[in-house]
């Protein structure tokens, strides 16, 4: 991982998602969404969800961790 990288581990499943750049950007909260939406669907997390609700189903680790 280089400088500014963050992963995303799904708290269901532990699948990371390593992601580029210290902001999450649109096209990443939807994969992450998505994710959970099709791979937990027992979660119910809604197509709509907002950050902070996508958030909650990953633990996040910076590139110094």
């Amino acid at each position: 991982m280089t400088a500014g990288d963050v992963r995303y581990l799904c708290r269901h499943c532990a699948m990371v998602f390593a992601l580029v750049g210290p902001r999450l950007r649109d096209a990443a909260l939807h994969t992450l969404r998505e994710h959970v939406r099709v791979a937990h669907p027992r979660v119910g997390l809604p197509a709509d969800a907002q950050a902070g609700a996508i958030l909650a189903h990953y633990d996040v680790k910076g590139e110094a961790e």
